[in-house]
């Protein structure tokens, strides 16, 4: 059984939350995987977990039958639409667990959101939602002179998701 724990996806026993992302297709995320390491950005995410997430319910889940990964009926593309891109730190920089990401604007990430908070009654645990792809869980590893950088140049490759994944979340 899948589960989204500390960052990142492992087997384990049932969790009662729920963690829906959409998944980079294989393309995307090889090529974001190489320029997260091209622009020396620590501990990178693992590029078979690079997501954006839809929804972090810790407090309440989806019924089994629908865990798993689907295919999306269209690939969203954020480049097709002209949205905004922009490098930013969740959390502060010098605590653990603080996140580099890459911001979107993401329309159909939003409206996938809201279909799980009015519709299946799932509640964010963030006060509000952001759509990103997390290039890596250790902003606090990342000098100066390397968040600059990622500030004033924001990813430009484009991100194609494919899929959806639909997790058990502690």
């Amino acid at each position: 059984m899948m589960i989204y724990r500390d960052g990142h996806f492992q087997e384990g026993a049932s969790a009662k939350g729920a963690y829906i992302c959409w998944l980079l297709s294989h393309s995307s995320a090889a090529l974001l995987s190489d320029w997260i390491k091209f622009v020396g950005v620590p501990d990178p995410m693992p590029q078979d977990e690079l997501h954006a997430t839809v929804m972090y319910s810790p407090s309440k889940g989806l019924d089994e039958e629908h865990h798993g990964d689907y295919r999306l009926a269209m690939p969203y593309s954020d480049t097709s639409t002209g949205e905004f891109r922009k490098t930013s730190i969740l959390g502060k920089p010098s605590e653990d667990g603080s996140l580099v990401v890459e911001l979107m604007g993401a329309r159909p990430l939003h409206q996938r959101h809201e279909y799980y908070r009015d519709y299946e009654g799932l509640n964010h645990s963030f006060e509000e939602f952001r759509p990103h792809v997390t290039l890596s869980d250790n902003a606090k590893a990342c000098s100066p002179e390397l968040l600059k950088r990622l500030f004033a140049s924001p990813c430009q490759l484009p991100l194609c998701f494919d899929r959806e994944r639909i997790a058990h979340a502690e």
